[in-house]
Protein backbone atom coordinates (compact mmCIF):
# COMPACT_ATOMS: atom_id res chain seq x y z
CA UNK A 1 0.00 0.00 0.00
CA UNK A 2 1.38 3.42 -0.97
CA UNK A 3 1.91 6.19 1.57
CA UNK A 4 -0.87 8.36 0.12
CA UNK A 5 -3.35 5.49 0.38
CA UNK A 6 -2.33 4.78 3.97
CA UNK A 7 -2.69 8.43 4.96
CA UNK A 8 -6.23 8.56 3.54
CA UNK A 9 -7.25 6.28 6.37
CA UNK A 10 -6.60 9.12 8.84
CA UNK A 11 -9.43 11.13 7.31
CA UNK A 12 -11.97 8.43 8.04
CA UNK A 13 -14.67 9.07 10.70
CA UNK A 14 -14.24 5.43 11.67
CA UNK A 15 -12.06 5.34 14.79
CA UNK A 16 -11.14 1.70 14.27
CA UNK A 17 -9.89 2.47 10.77
CA UNK A 18 -7.84 5.38 12.09
CA UNK A 19 -6.34 3.11 14.74
CA UNK A 20 -5.46 0.42 12.19
CA UNK A 21 -4.02 3.09 9.87
CA UNK A 22 -1.70 4.32 12.60
CA UNK A 23 -0.62 0.73 13.29
CA UNK A 24 0.05 0.25 9.57
CA UNK A 25 2.18 3.39 9.53
CA UNK A 26 4.06 2.32 12.64
CA UNK A 27 4.79 -1.17 11.35
CA UNK A 28 5.14 -0.72 7.60
CA UNK A 29 5.37 2.96 6.74
CA UNK A 30 8.67 4.16 5.29
CA UNK A 31 10.63 7.16 6.53
CA UNK A 32 9.20 9.47 3.85
CA UNK A 33 5.88 9.17 5.64
CA UNK A 34 7.25 11.02 8.69
CA UNK A 35 7.21 14.32 6.80
CA UNK A 36 3.65 13.63 5.64
CA UNK A 37 2.54 12.95 9.21
CA UNK A 38 4.17 16.16 10.42
CA UNK A 39 2.41 18.14 7.70
CA UNK A 40 -0.86 16.41 8.54
CA UNK A 41 -0.82 17.35 12.23
CA UNK A 42 0.16 20.91 11.37
CA UNK A 43 -3.01 21.41 9.34
CA UNK A 44 -5.44 19.10 11.15
CA UNK A 45 -8.10 20.48 13.49
CA UNK A 46 -8.76 17.11 15.08
CA UNK A 47 -6.98 17.14 18.44
CA UNK A 48 -7.50 13.42 19.03
CA UNK A 49 -5.87 12.48 15.74
CA UNK A 50 -3.02 14.90 16.37
CA UNK A 51 -2.42 13.40 19.81
CA UNK A 52 -2.43 9.88 18.35
CA UNK A 53 0.12 10.85 15.70
CA UNK A 54 2.31 12.61 18.27
CA UNK A 55 2.25 9.44 20.36
CA UNK A 56 3.19 7.41 17.27
CA UNK A 57 6.12 9.72 16.50
CA UNK A 58 7.40 9.26 20.06
CA UNK A 59 7.65 5.51 19.46
CA UNK A 60 9.50 5.59 16.13
CA UNK A 61 13.05 4.26 16.45
CA UNK A 62 14.38 5.32 13.04
CA UNK A 63 17.12 7.91 13.26
CA UNK A 64 15.75 9.73 10.20
CA UNK A 65 13.02 11.13 12.41
CA UNK A 66 15.46 13.54 14.10
CA UNK A 67 16.08 15.92 11.22
CA UNK A 68 12.44 15.90 10.12
CA UNK A 69 11.13 16.79 13.57
CA UNK A 70 13.74 19.49 14.16
CA UNK A 71 12.98 21.04 10.78
CA UNK A 72 9.26 21.10 11.55
CA UNK A 73 9.92 22.74 14.94
CA UNK A 74 11.93 25.40 13.11
CA UNK A 75 9.44 25.99 10.30
CA UNK A 76 6.04 25.85 11.98
CA UNK A 77 4.40 28.95 13.43
CA UNK A 78 2.16 26.80 15.61
CA UNK A 79 3.48 27.14 19.17
CA UNK A 80 1.43 24.20 20.41
CA UNK A 81 2.90 21.99 17.71
CA UNK A 82 6.42 23.12 18.62
CA UNK A 83 5.76 22.20 22.25
CA UNK A 84 4.33 18.80 21.27
CA UNK A 85 7.29 18.00 18.99
CA UNK A 86 9.80 19.06 21.63
CA UNK A 87 8.11 16.57 23.90
CA UNK A 88 8.52 13.93 21.19
CA UNK A 89 12.26 14.66 21.18
CA UNK A 90 12.78 13.85 24.84
CA UNK A 91 10.33 10.95 24.88
CA UNK A 92 11.80 9.36 21.75
CA UNK A 93 14.12 6.32 21.89
CA UNK A 94 16.19 8.14 19.24
CA UNK A 95 19.20 10.17 20.46
CA UNK A 96 18.70 13.92 19.92
CA UNK A 97 21.89 14.94 21.77
CA UNK A 98 23.52 16.33 18.61
CA UNK A 99 20.94 19.13 18.71
CA UNK A 100 22.01 20.46 22.12
CA UNK A 101 22.84 23.90 20.69
CA UNK A 102 19.42 24.09 19.05
CA UNK A 103 17.66 23.29 22.33
CA UNK A 104 19.78 25.90 24.12
CA UNK A 105 18.80 28.60 21.62
CA UNK A 106 15.14 27.61 21.85
CA UNK A 107 15.31 27.88 25.61
CA UNK A 108 16.64 31.43 25.50
CA UNK A 109 14.58 32.88 22.68
CA UNK A 110 11.05 31.61 23.23
CA UNK A 111 8.17 31.70 25.69
CA UNK A 112 8.23 29.79 28.95
CA UNK A 113 6.34 26.71 27.72
CA UNK A 114 8.72 26.18 24.81
CA UNK A 115 11.64 26.96 27.14
CA UNK A 116 10.37 24.35 29.59
CA UNK A 117 10.33 21.62 26.94
CA UNK A 118 13.75 22.73 25.64
CA UNK A 119 15.04 22.57 29.22
CA UNK A 120 13.70 19.02 29.54
CA UNK A 121 15.52 18.03 26.36
CA UNK A 122 18.78 19.53 27.64
CA UNK A 123 18.31 17.71 30.93
CA UNK A 124 17.74 14.40 29.15
CA UNK A 125 20.76 14.62 26.84
CA UNK A 126 23.39 15.87 29.32
CA UNK A 127 24.49 12.30 30.00
CA UNK A 128 25.21 11.78 26.28
CA UNK A 129 27.40 14.87 25.94
CA UNK A 130 31.08 15.30 26.65
CA UNK A 131 32.46 17.86 29.09
CA UNK A 132 33.18 20.44 26.38
CA UNK A 133 29.63 20.26 25.08
CA UNK A 134 28.18 20.58 28.56
CA UNK A 135 30.43 23.58 29.21
CA UNK A 136 29.25 25.10 25.94
CA UNK A 137 25.63 24.82 27.11
CA UNK A 138 26.50 26.41 30.44
CA UNK A 139 28.42 29.28 28.87
CA UNK A 140 25.59 29.96 26.41
CA UNK A 141 22.91 29.95 29.09
CA UNK A 142 24.86 32.35 31.29
CA UNK A 143 25.11 34.88 28.46
CA UNK A 144 21.37 35.24 27.98
CA UNK A 145 19.20 37.79 29.75
CA UNK A 146 16.34 35.69 31.07
CA UNK A 147 13.12 36.02 33.02
CA UNK A 148 13.00 34.88 36.64
CA UNK A 149 11.04 31.79 35.59
CA UNK A 150 13.73 30.80 33.12
CA UNK A 151 16.49 31.53 35.63
CA UNK A 152 14.93 28.91 37.88
CA UNK A 153 15.27 26.35 35.08
CA UNK A 154 18.78 27.52 34.21
CA UNK A 155 19.98 27.05 37.78
CA UNK A 156 18.79 23.45 37.64
CA UNK A 157 20.76 22.74 34.44
CA UNK A 158 23.90 24.54 35.59
CA UNK A 159 23.87 22.68 38.89
CA UNK A 160 23.72 19.36 37.06
CA UNK A 161 26.48 20.36 34.63
CA UNK A 162 28.72 21.47 37.50
CA UNK A 163 28.21 18.15 39.26
CA UNK A 164 29.24 15.89 36.42
CA UNK A 165 32.50 14.13 37.22
CA UNK A 166 34.92 13.19 34.49
CA UNK A 167 37.17 10.17 34.49
CA UNK A 168 40.77 11.14 33.88
CA UNK A 169 42.24 10.30 30.49
CA UNK A 170 44.22 7.12 30.79
CA UNK A 171 47.49 7.25 28.91
CA UNK A 172 49.20 4.05 27.84
CA UNK A 173 52.94 4.82 27.82
CA UNK A 174 53.69 1.53 26.15
CA UNK A 175 51.97 2.41 22.89
CA UNK A 176 54.41 3.49 20.22
CA UNK A 177 54.50 7.20 19.28
CA UNK A 178 52.87 8.08 22.60
CA UNK A 179 49.39 7.29 21.33
CA UNK A 180 46.87 7.78 24.11
CA UNK A 181 44.70 4.80 24.71
CA UNK A 182 41.04 5.61 24.27
CA UNK A 183 40.05 4.45 27.70
CA UNK A 184 38.56 7.73 28.73
CA UNK A 185 34.86 7.84 29.40
CA UNK A 186 32.31 10.22 30.75
CA UNK A 187 31.02 8.88 34.05
CA UNK A 188 27.83 10.24 35.47
CA UNK A 189 27.14 10.39 39.20
CA UNK A 190 23.53 11.08 39.95
CA UNK A 191 23.25 13.57 42.80
CA UNK A 192 20.70 12.74 45.50
CA UNK A 193 19.07 16.14 45.48
CA UNK A 194 15.48 17.18 45.90
CA UNK A 195 13.87 18.00 42.60
CA UNK A 196 12.55 21.49 41.93
CA UNK A 197 8.86 22.13 41.85
CA UNK A 198 9.07 22.13 38.08
CA UNK A 199 8.88 18.60 36.75
CA UNK A 200 8.28 17.05 33.37
CA UNK A 201 4.74 17.53 32.17
CA UNK A 202 2.85 14.55 30.84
Amino acid sequence: MKNAEILKGLDSPNQELIKSTLEEIKNNGDTSMISSLLDYIETSNDDDKKESIISLLSDIKRTEIREKIIEKIKSTKDTNLQIALLRVCWESPVDFSSYYSFFTELFANNNFMIAFEAHTNIDEILVSLNSNQRSEIKDSLLKFELSEEKKHLINDIIYKIDNFIEDAVVEDSFIEDTVIESASKDTVIEEAIAKDSIKKED
